[in-house]
């Protein structure tokens, strides 16, 4: 294990005091790690917030309490879904379990249960790192974290068809995959690092859970400069989520290729070409359909490109004024479409 965690809890008589939490680092030689910077993750749904906490004094211990709001109220209370990172500079970074503090035990609940949320239960999330933990008001516990000095790790950074990915930027960090209202939050940056021309990064005091990577650009075998995706069908994202458990840990992307496209709308009535008409994508996501206008006919009522990125392309939709809208489909690797507009009726 690359630390140990320690976790006692001891109910005060109190009823009406919010829990409390202190944390304890140490090196592995038991010797106490100053000024050690706290990150708290508040992850309820619709109070996503992420803020340094404090240091760790010369105990290596920091107390924080999970209520630092004044009323009594229930609905003005710190109630919620939290998690804690120790980030020191120089040695490997450890996280919390999840800590769920509600007064309804239905709602706490749903926090506790391993599968949710749904959309994150998979084993690349953070949301299945450690356990999870009921609290209630006055338990006071402890997080004790045992680091060791150090934890560099190569990352080899490759595309789907087998090569590096060289002179990339990648941006790391910490996410919590708390799915909100408005998307997704909860993330905490470890730093931006750039691969060598072998497509490798060292990536240095990593811990043991999940971290994201950022694919930004990048250069292929042949020099060419291309844009990449994180694989999975149901993203259009360039993240790759990945538990650092071991040495030599390679990242797949996908690498997007320009591909030609070539559209020719005419008068469905006339057999005239129809200028400015305007060519849209539609990609389909899991949740929504998205995409928008990619170009427009010239005077011939041709469009043509040679950037067409096809991922998670479902149909196109081609308008002009004074005619009505027409949906075609996409056919993979189908480089020319020819489309007839019908006039609208007079009103």
């Amino acid at each position: 294990m690359l630390h140990t965690m320690y976790l006692a809890l001891a109910v005060a008589m109190s009823t009406t005091a919010a829990p409390s939490i202190t944390i304890t680092i140490k090196s592995e030689d038991g010797s106490a790690l100053t000024h050690t910077p706290i990150v708290q993750f508040e992850l309820e749904r619709y109070n996503i917030a992420v803020q340094p906490v404090g240091q760790t004094d010369e105990h290596g211990k920091l107390s924080l309490t999970f209520d630092d709001r004044e009323s009594t109220k229930d609905g003005d209370r710190g109630y919620g879904v939290y998690r804690f990172l120790a980030a020191p500079k120089d040695r490997p970074w450890a996280l919390s379990d999840l800590y769920v503090w509600y007064p309804d035990p239905k709602k706490c609940a749903v926090y506790l249960d391993p599968t949710f949320p749904s959309f994150y239960n998979a084993d690349n999330s953070n949301w299945q790192y450690g356990k999870r933990v009921a609290l209630k008001d006055s338990d006071n516990i402890e997080w004790r974290v045992t680091l060791p000095e150090k934890r560099d790790l190569t990352i080899s950074i490759y595309d789907d068809w087998g090569l590096p990915i060289r002179n990339s930027k990648i941006r790391v960090f910490v996410d919590m995959c708390v799915l909100s209202h408005t998307g997704l939050g909860g993330e905490y940056s470890f730093g931006d690092f750039t691969t060598d021309s072998d497509g490798r990064f060292t990536l240095p005091s990593a811990g043991d859970f999940f971290y994201s990577f950022d694919c930004i650009g990048g250069t292929d075998s042949a020099g060419q400069n291309n844009g990449y995706i994180a694989p999975d069908a149901y993203s259009y994202v360039s993240t790759v989520r990945c538990r650092l458990i071991s040495e030599g840990q390679t990242l797949v992307y996908h690498r997007l290729v320009n591909l030609p496209l070539k559209f020719t709308v005419n008068d469905g009535a006339t057999g005239s070409p129809i200028a400015s008409a305007t060519v849209s994508q539609v990609i389909q996501f899991s949740s929504a359909a998205q995409g928008g206008p990619i170009g427009n006919t010239d005077e011939h009522g041709r469009f043509h490109t040679d950037t067409f990125h096809p991922e998670h392309t479902v149909e196109f939709v081609v308008t002009a004024e004074g005619y009505a809208e027409k949906r075609v489909e996409y056919v993979p690797n189908l480089v020319e479409y020819t489309v007839a507009l019908d006039p609208k009726a007079a009103e």
